[in-house]
């Protein structure tokens, strides 16, 4: 752990160093001048969760992101302006409001079903 006294002040330096699993550039945080042992334990704690969801930010694209490129890519596919317009329409009204943020890899199968069965239940299977 990244926990030290600093003798002189009687102060905990608390610090955490992690690598980004892609571009392998360190990331390092560091607290100063906290006052006991446990309260730099908790503080560590959460340098380790800040520095996981910064990378989960540029790693994993939100549902947003992930929808802005799809809509991109079928620029370059031989479907028709109609075709694309109603996968846009469609998937931006119903799932941008559930999902909107949402990295990618937290929505699962029975987000999926569920979204399905609340929103979708009343129109046709052609939706």
């Amino acid at each position: 752990m990244g926990i030290k006294l600093d003798p002189i002040a009687k102060r905990y330096i608390v610090s955490y160093t992690k690598r980004h699993p892609i571009t392998k550039v360190p990331y390092p945080l560091k607290r100063i001048g906290i006052k006991s042992e446990a309260e730099a334990k908790k503080v560590y704690n959460e340098l380790v969760i800040l520095t996981e969801k910064k990378f989960q930010g540029r790693v994993i694209p939100n549902w947003t992101e992930l929808l802005d490129e799809y809509f991109k890519y079928l620029l370059n596919v031989d479907i028709t302006k109609t075709t694309r317009y109603n996968r846009e329409k469609l998937l931006r009204y119903h799932t941008q409001v559930a999902w909107d943020k949402m990295p990618v890899d937290k929505i699962l199968h029975a987000d999926i079903l569920g979204l399905l069965n609340t929103r979708l239940k009343n129109n046709k299977e052609s939706h």
